[in-house]
């Protein structure tokens, strides 16, 4: 599902998510085969209060329904002002990453980095990586069940082909 190319008023946008996550959730429901979900620019889902709530319901569900989520976010400190502090909004934000066994970080500015280290309990040498290494490099945090989480940094080799394909400074944004 791509939200990327979604340009529409915000009150067509909310009645947009909505279908779009009921139709996930229908195309992820009782079906055994194993699934991949990949959401890009997922900040757009994350936004609507109905549609995070949602999807965290959804991520709680994910092994039982055979499901692999992948969201994909360009600035993930812009989640932290979704939401009131405290509200279910704010809450389903903040859970989308505590209930993901895998998280990978590319750079980030220090402010972001500071952020999302806060949200992820990153210590200071994990947060101090994100804000400094190179592109494509990534520090993964990976939930293990005998050693809790752990992180690695790892660096990407991307061919020329797929250099193109994911080139975001040679797609303009949409505004």
């Amino acid at each position: 599902v791509s939200l990327g190319d979604l340009v529409l008023a915000d009150d067509l946008r909310t009645a947009a998510l909505i279908a779009v996550a009921a139709w996930v959730d229908a195309a992820v429901t009782g079906n055994t085969a194993r699934r991949l979900l990949v959401l890009d620019e997922a900040w757009q889902l994350l936004k609507q209060p109905q549609a995070a709530i949602a999807h965290a319901e959804r991520l709680k569900l994910a092994r039982a329904n055979n499901l692999a989520n992948l969201l994909i976010l360009h600035r993930p400190g812009d989640l932290s002002s979704y939401g009131a502090a405290g509200s279910p909004h704010r809450e389903a934000v903040r859970s989308v990453f505590g209930l993901s066994d895998t998280i990978a970080v590319g750079r980030l500015d220090h402010s972001d980095a500071a952020e999302l280290g806060e949200m992820l309990a990153l210590n200071g040498e994990e947060r101090r990586i994100i804000s400094a290494h190179p592109t494509g490099r990534f520090l993964w945090s990976v939930q293990t069940a005998a050693q809790g989480r752990r992180a690695w940094v790892v660096q990407t080799q991307r061919t020329p082909w797929e250099a193109t394909l994911w080139d975001t400074k040679a797609h303009p944004a949409a505004s």
